[in-house]
């Protein structure tokens, strides 16, 4: 169960608010502008034993309710880092839902070599900016992920890689109301 962190203030979305829907990725949760809730934020989950990980960013909001657009989502892209081995590399997250849920990590620097196994967080780009993005609230170091099998192509890496969580089977979710970087 994820606990109250004193860097975040979350709202918990309960076990009966989360409504995959079937025609695109993304879900409907039960809290929206009356509890704080603002296009941008980042929805986390935890399911079993996995660790708390990123499940999409909330983009669209109603008083009572919210719609998140989930990681897994063809349009989902994310500041990424990458720890491979002591180094640390940036890049962005796509969704692949049509390749069974899995996400792509593209623009990564080829000087930094990836492995499989590669533990990937949020970046907090946008965040640290506080610039008024869709994905603006997103803080860093959220899990997302493991790397899965890498390749080049010309000049540019990219990586298939595993979310912690399949994003339309979480059940507990919560929304990142605020945070301290």
């Amino acid at each position: 169960m994820i606990e109250q962190d004193t860097h975040r203030q979350l709202q918990s979305v309960g076990d009966d608010a989360v409504t995959p829907d079937v025609g695109r990725h993304v879900m409907l949760i039960n809290q929206g502008s009356a509890n704080g809730v603002k296009v941008g934020m980042a929805v986390i989950g935890q399911e079993g034993g996995s660790p708390t990980a990123l499940v999409g960013v909330v983009d669209q909001v109603d008083p009572a309710s919210a719609r998140v657009l989930l990681i897994s989502d063809f349009s989902s892209e994310v500041s990424a880092k990458v720890y491979h081995e002591g180094t640390v590399a940036d890049g962005v997250i796509q969704g692949q839902f049509q390749r069974g849920g899995w996400l792509r990590l593209e623009e990564v620097d080829r000087a930094v070599p990836l492995a499989a196994g590669d533990q990937v967080v949020t970046a907090g780009l946008t965040a640290q900016m506080d610039l008024d993005l869709p994905h603006g609230a997103i803080p860093r170091n959220i899990s997302i992920g493991v790397v899965e099998r890498v390749w080049t192509e010309g000049y540019r890496q990219f990586a298939e890689m595993r979310p912690y969580l399949a994003p339309d089977q979480v059940r507990y979710a919560w929304v990142i109301l605020s945070h301290d970087e």
